[in-house]
């Protein structure tokens, strides 16, 4: 087989990759594995920042076409450096083998179910030349609809460097090939690749607990879409009443796979929050959490508290401590449009990093537009919500001078 990447529309594959979320061995391995296939990792490599670099020479060999062994070339040193012993050649092959068949075929998945009023059937396509692992090669040539439940499972890649592909079939090639439409399954893939990469993970499950029309009308266009879209408008306490626990640990992180920074519904539920105010001034509590952002990973692995997961929430009363009067009145509270920029703030490369070395917090810091000022944004390492554990929670910002920030002691700048 060649190591050329197959011809593919790019679009697909490269949506794909951008939506998974690098992470450590530990954490990776915490999820179920239906989760897996939205997050990246890479064995024995300890920091994150080493990870997502691996992450986006992948995204670079699947925009460019580079072979895997231009690919490997350009990559083994940052793996010689981190101490890799033994094959290493075999290892990268396994790395890049995995994750670009991963990604063509979750491309491939898009593509059927975008064909699949035309071409309503899938074969299973092993390579026939002795190498096969059994299992799979008992697979090749049989033929399912796209919608049976055979394919939850059996989309390629269906293990370590499998080679495995598919090819959509109409009804008619179906009859002039003589080809009989199965039903029964007989076997299941390789451990850890029982999954097919492009399925959402959690959907089927979601949507069969929920009752939309009754429960979550507001959410219901979005459920139509995707579940990853309606997750992005859907509250963290609201998925927490419908999902198992497994589901919400694993969607802390995951669910910013698809869009890094702001969700739909955010400034909308900030505005919301500004204009309900009770007699006393305070924001009315209205329950929910928000996720604003993710670490960087060169950020989280120099954290001297390694944070469990990446994703950064906000609650309700977060905000009312931001926009409460008392800070206002002595001109450190935030603005409405500075609150809903926050999500910005955390891609935004002249974001400046703290830790907190007397109180237990992470600081980002940036400079108030025209006015000379910095603003800080503190939030508390792996903190726990109601059912949400391990997540990262805004506990407070407002307004300093920089010298507060860069001339203190008690802060200690966090730098890649």
């Amino acid at each position: 087989m060649s190591d050329a990447i197959p011809l593919l529309p790019m679009k697909e594959a490269l949506s794909f990759w951008r939506k998974k979320v690098p992470m450590r061995s530990a954490d990776f391995y915490r999820l179920s594995e239906e989760y897996r296939v939205r997050a990246f990792t890479v064995g024995k490599l300890a920091q994150l920042d080493m990870i997502a670099h691996v992450q986006k020479s992948l995204e670079g060999a699947l925009q460019q076409g580079t072979s895997m062994t231009q690919w490997r070339s350009r990559i083994e040193g940052l793996f010689v450096r981190a101490g890799w012993t033994g094959n290493t050649r075999y290892r990268l092959d396994t790395v890049y083998r995995n994750n670009i068949q991963a990604a063509y075929n979750a491309g491939r998945w898009g593509q059927a179910q975008d064909g699949k009023k035309d071409r309503p059937y899938a074969m299973y396509d092993a390579v026939d030349d002795g190498r096969a692992r059994p299992t799979h090669a008992a697979q090749d040539g049989k033929v399912y609809p796209l919608d049976h439940p055979f394919w939850r499972s059996w989309w390629p890649p269906n293990g370590h460097r499998c080679r495995c592909s598919t090819r959509t079939l109409s009804r008619d090639d179906v009859k002039d090939m003589g080809l009989k439409v199965e039903d029964k399954i007989d076997d299941v893939p390789d451990e850890g690749f029982q999954t097919n990469p492009g399925h959402t993970p959690g959907e089927a499950r979601l949507l069969g607990q929920l009752n939309i029309s009754k429960k979550l009308a507001d959410y219901k266009p979005a459920f139509r879409q995707h579940f990853l879209d309606a997750a992005k408008v859907m509250p963290y306490q609201i998925m927490s009443r419908y999902l198992h626990q497994r589901d919400i640990e694993s969607m802390q992180t995951l669910i910013w796979a698809d869009k890094q920074g702001g969700v739909d519904g955010y400034e909308k539920w900030i505005d919301a929050l500004s204009r309900d105010r009770l007699k006393n001034g305070q924001v009315a509590s209205r329950g929910r959490v928000y996720p604003v952002g993710n670490i960087p990973p060169h950020i989280a692995s120099r954290l001297s508290r390694q944070p469990r997961l990446t994703l950064v929430v906000m609650t309700d009363k977060g905000i009312q401590h931001l926009l409460r009067g008392r800070k206002k009145d002595r001109g450190q509270a935030l603005t409405i449009p500075e609150v809903k920029s926050i999500p910005q703030r955390f891609r935004d490369t002249k974001t400046q990093w703290y830790e907190d070395t007397q109180n237990p917090g992470t600081i980002l810091a940036w400079e108030r537009v025209g006015k000379k000022k910095w603003l800080k944004l503190t939030f508390l390492v792996n903190g726990k919500i109601k059912s949400l554990a391990g997540v990262n929670v805004v506990r407070t910002a407002g307004v300093v001078e920089y010298e507060d920030l860069s001339k203190n002691d008690r802060y200690k700048r966090i730098t890649y």
